[in-house]
């Protein structure tokens, strides 16, 4: 086995020491490429944008189906006729 490492160390030996005298510059140098005319961009107009369509009106739909309850009888009515006095306010405000 030790003549072969010594076979197979002389051969790179020799291949190095042949890539060390090849000269380097064969291969010619590739041209720098060629720049290219500026164009200015020409501006495109937008056509207006038309408005949007007005939402349409939902009043009698929303007459149609009330989003109240019917009341409450008993203990648990005054107490959500009494919640509801309280924040009327802001469960009107909600509705409109």
């Amino acid at each position: 086995m030790g003549d072969e490492q010594e076979d197979v160390a002389a051969e790179l030996v020799r291949v190095r020491e042949e890539a060390r005298a090849a000269p380097v510059g064969d291969a010619p140098e590739p041209a720098p490429p060629v720049p290219r005319q500026a164009v200015a961009g020409r501006k495109e107009t937008l056509p207006r944008a038309e408005p949007a369509p007005a939402p349409p009106d939902a009043t009698a739909v929303n007459e149609a189906w009330p989003a109240e309850t019917a009341s409450r009888s008993g203990l648990l009515g005054l107490v959500h006729r009494v919640v509801g006095r309280l924040l009327g306010g802001r469960f009107e405000a909600q509705r409109a």
